[in-house]
């Protein structure tokens, strides 16, 4: 035998056993030329090797006809994790997609002791209407995440853990800290089970941010459990009831927006009321059933109900029933039943409940069922021996829409604003700051209506503590169509101190204000926007709160720069095509401001001036660089920027611009230096405004190359040597503002196109 042979056979045996069996780690890929055709294959290799560092499967796009399971793998722990993702992070271009046809098949995915393992924008589905689990967790699956991943099956009137989407099953191990984030889960009987065993409840489960959709039974429903969090979900139910839980110890139910049409609400239940093991919280809820009652609670010891917004209409039932209850408060809630019956009943009620700050109202007057006595009043309620909800209110609740948008709307009642802070309810329902100098009832501060005034105020500043004391401030809004701003108030800011105050202007979501320094009294400022821009579009708004109160918010200008002096100048005409009968050259538009910028470095404005009443413009004695022409004209986007660079002493820049001031969207007609490139005419650029296809139609044979980019100079799309007539599909664009720069040969072209 040769030995040699022998022993290098030997060890290249070995090393390919080594390698078929090495543990998993890194990045792969799985469909077709992947590193894994099929996912089974990839769920098979880690739970045969295991990890030795993060793990991420990529899967490509497509449908996959199958089902795994995966099994408690070695190598995980808290720093090695395992990620399944679409490769191309859209949930509906992986679909999973399998019906089962028997209980020992009924799952697309099982979680079968595993932890540590996500599944993250895929999709799970069936068309199976016997058997609809997509998720299944047991034997202990723990700290395992599903995000932003879609299930799907038909609607069932049947019932059982067969028909539930993601099920939790009784395994005799825990199945502790896993989360459901932002997914959207539709159909079933039941939309996500989680089955903790009587004495060895679960703990730490977070559902939070989901979507769900046409469950029969029950959307969630949750059974020995603690600690856990549901949050931020949406669920529109169907006949059953939205939410079961049963949780031991503390517990956080909020920001969840429950709309049910003939199904009833939520449903929570304690299993030990022998012992006080934390509070469970329930705050900023909406909850709208309006054909079944929308809360009940039994057997809670140690609860908060605060800032909840709860409807229904019921002529034969109460809204909001509690029983067998103790150590809570249940204050600063809206409660309607908009029919013609009591609101709330209470029964068995133990020591240290506080009611207060709320607000309730029913057509019939009939407000509480206490211990069995009909409290027809607010005032006969607020007489019982406890002296409850000593300041609280009845009174319909001014909903934006009670059919759908259960959120408040300014101009109603005064006393739905109180003087009572609660600490566990700082934030609403839309994740805004309540106003510490009051907090609004129910789950959402006031929304502002179409046709309310607000004011701005504050102090308009050099960016530091120093007042800018002598400007005029004039206020603008996005309130059109059109992308451009509208003037709605100007003031002169009060010489005394800096401050401005706009009183009962208008209410818009976004708000800018321009500041004008006074030049001979306040010479260190350029003319300029509240965030210190030269430009409206080139910053952030004043962003309205959710509030009906003022708005503060102290505002400042930009300084000029320095720039050593030179001998060559930069000037031009600016006129006006807009409109009936402009035309181009001809129609001159005076007093606009021109602002002009040497870079680097950015923001460092060194001069401005006012076109003549010629249209014309002038900036001398500039030395070689590069500079940026910005005309300011406010609602036009940034196709007045044109940057100009000098190169050798006395030269002179011509630049001649032409503004569709009327029409914002439309924009300006092509910007040069000079008139050469005006000559360039490429052909058509349609439509614009543009919703789901873009053409660029040539006027010649000749090649041209497509570039657009957005308002913020981030390149969108490129296509180069383009023959003919191009058709670019826009439906992803964001709506917005891009321009389109189009080039053949030594020439272009740049257009402005709004995208719907």
């Amino acid at each position: 035998m040769d030995f040699t042979k022998y022993i290098a056979l030997t060890c290249i045996t070995i090393i390919t056993s080594l390698s078929l069996n090495a543990q998993l780690s890194g990045t792969y890929t799985i469909g077709t030329g992947g590193d894994f055709p099929t996912i089974s294959k990839a769920v098979d290799s880690l739970n045969l090797k295991g990890i030795t560092s993060p793990v991420k499967f990529n899967i490509k796009d497509g449908v996959y006809s199958e089902r795994f399971s995966i099994n408690n793998f070695p190598g995980e722990s808290t720093l090695d994790t395992v990620l399944f993702t679409s490769s191309s992070s859209d949930a509906d271009k992986v679909k999973i997609e399998i019906s089962a046809t028997s209980l020992s098949d009924n799952y697309i995915v099982q979680m079968k002791g595993c932890k540590r393992v996500t599944f993250e924008k895929v999709s799970f589905i069936t068309n199976s209407s016997d058997y609809m689990v997509l998720a299944e967790m047991t034997n202990g699956a723990s700290y395992n995440r599903f995000n932003g991943c879609l299930f799907s099956s038909p609607q069932t009137n049947d019932g059982g853990d067969s028909l539930t989407l993601i099920l939790d099953q009784h395994s005799g191990e825990k199945e502790n800290y896993n989360q459901y984030l932002n997914n959207k889960i539709d159909g079933g009987w039941v939309g996500l089970a989680i089955n903790g065993d009587n004495g060895k409840n679960q703990v730490g489960t977070i559902i939070q941010g989901n979507s769900f959709v046409n469950q029969e039974n029950a959307s969630i429903a949750m059974t020995n459990h603690n600690y856990g969090i549901i949050g931020n979900n949406n669920i529109t139910g169907s006949d059953g009831t939205a939410i079961v839980m049963q949780a031991d110890s503390i517990f956080i139910f909020e920001n969840n927006t429950i709309n049910s049409l003939n199904g009833a609400g939520v449903v929570i239940q304690n299993h030990d009321v022998s012992v006080t093991k934390g509070d469970i919280i329930i705050r900023n809820n909406i909850v709208n059933t309006p054909n079944g009652p929308c809360f009940q609670m039994s057997n809670i010891n140690g609860f908060k109900f605060i800032h909840n917004t709860v409807f229904s209409a019921l002529s034969t039932n109460y809204i909001f029933n509690i029983f067998n209850f103790e150590n809570g408060i249940i204050q600063n809630n809206i409660l309607v039943n908009n029919d013609n019956f009591a609101i709330v009943s209470i029964s068995n009620e133990g020591p240290n409940v506080q009611y207060d700050f709320n607000s309730y109202f029913s057509k019939s007057g009939d407000l509480i069922n206490y211990e069995g006595t009909l409290k027809t009043s607010l005032a006969a309620w607020q007489g019982i021996a406890s002296t409850p909800d000593a300041n609280s209110s009845f009174g319909i609740a001014p909903f934006r829409d009670m059919s759908n948008d259960l959120r408040l709307d300014c101009g109603g009642l005064t006393d739905f604003k109180v003087n009572n802070y609660i600490n566990e309810a700082t934030i609403d329902i839309d994740g805004n700051i309540r106003q510490a100098s009051g907090v609004w009832k129910g789950a959402t501060e006031f929304r502002l209506k179409d046709d309310h005034v607000v004011s701005l105020q504050g102090y308009v500043t050099d960016g530091g503590l120093d007042t800018i004391k002598h400007v005029m401030l004039e206020l603008y809004a996005d309130t059109s169509s059109n992308v451009q701003l509208d003037y709605l108030a100007g003031i002169s800011a009060g010489s005394h101190d800096g401050s401005y105050d706009f009183q009962n202007v208008p209410y818009s979501e976004k708000y800018w204000i321009k500041i004008i320094p006074n030049s001979s009294l306040e010479p260190s400022y350029v003319v300029g926007y509240h965030n210190g821009s030269l430009r409206w579009d080139d910053g952030i708004a004043i962003v309205m709160t959710d509030s009906c109160s003022t708005h503060t918010q102290n505002i400042f200008s930009r300084k000029y720069g320095t720039i050593t002096p030179g001998s060559g100048s930069i000037k031009g005409r600016i006129t006006d095509d807009g409109g009936t009968n402009k035309t181009l050259n001809t129609d001159p538009i005076a007093g606009l401001d021109v602002i002009l910028d040497r870079i680097p470095p950015s923001k460092n404005t060194i001069a401005t001036t006012v076109t003549d009443s010629n249209g014309e413009y002038e900036f001398m004695y500039l030395s070689n660089g590069t500079y940026v022409i910005t005309i300011e004209i406010e609602g036009l986007p940034a196709d007045t920027i044109y940057e100009v660079n000098i190169t050798s002493e006395n030269s002179v820049v011509d630049i001649d611009y032409c503004v569709d001031s009327t029409e914002a969207i439309h924009g300006c007609a092509p910007i040069a230096t000079g008139n050469s490139e005006f000559a360039f005419n490429f052909g058509e650029v349609y439509p614009n405004p543009v919703d789901d296809q873009l053409i660029f139609n040539p006027s010649s044979n000749e090649s041209y190359d497509v570039k657009i980019t957005s308002i913020n100079g981030k390149l969108i799309h490129q296509k180069d040597n383009v023959q003919e007539v191009y058709k670019l599909n826009t439906s992803n664009f964001v709506s917005g503002i891009y321009f389109i720069q189009i080039k053949s040969g030594k020439e272009s072209i740049v257009y402005k196109v709004v995208k719907k």
